[in-house]
């Protein structure tokens, strides 16, 4: 379950830890800390970075106890790989609505604008798609909390396979 938390707040915010509150952004939104950190694309390692981090979330609960995540503001992430390939990909979104069930462990990521998405093998394997992609334009993609993915909406014409990009397999 911890894992799928942790990707919920990778696709938003890259690994988002709450931060101090941001003034200006009006109630409730916090500053989100972006932690570099390692991915696969198969056996390849993939490092991701953060360049640029201005994004912001609010996280409010719902009478259900579900969490609501709302992130918005600006994140580039870069992608590294030991072999020396290197991009750079805008993961900005916004995010529309992102909730989170503790019960289930259900995670539903609905973003729309420049996202970036996280597969494991076997979620990509169940898919058909790559483990590091980016969209552009709506997005939802159910994580439920026992591993398995169901991808809801994604126009794949605005899909970008990340792990082909770097040469990563």
């Amino acid at each position: 379950m911890k894992r799928f938390i942790f990707f919920g707040f990778a696709v938003l915010a890259a690994v988002g830890v709450l931060a101090g509150t941001a003034a200006g952004r009006g109630d409730g939104w916090e500053a989100v800390t972006a932690t570099p950190f390692d991915w696969q694309c198969g056996a390849t390692p993939v490092h991701l970075t953060f360049p640029v981090n201005k994004e912001y979330q609010r996280v409010t609960t719902l009478p259900d106890g579900t969490l609501l995540l709302q992130i918005t503001g600006s994140l580039k992430i870069n992608l590294a790989t030991d072999a020396g390939a290197s991009l750079t990909v805008n993961a900005s979104g916004p995010t529309n609505k992102e909730t989170f069930d503790p019960s289930s462990g259900n995670l539903d990521f609905i973003a729309t604008g420049q996202n970036l998405v996280l597969f494991t093998a076997a979620q990509a394997a169940a898919t058909g798609l790559p483990e590091l992609f980016t969209t552009s334009g709506p997005i939802d993609i159910l994580f439920r909390g026992d591993g398995t993915v169901q991808v809801n909406q994604l126009n794949a014409n605005t899909l970008t396979d990340l792990c082909a990009a770097l040469g990563a397999s």
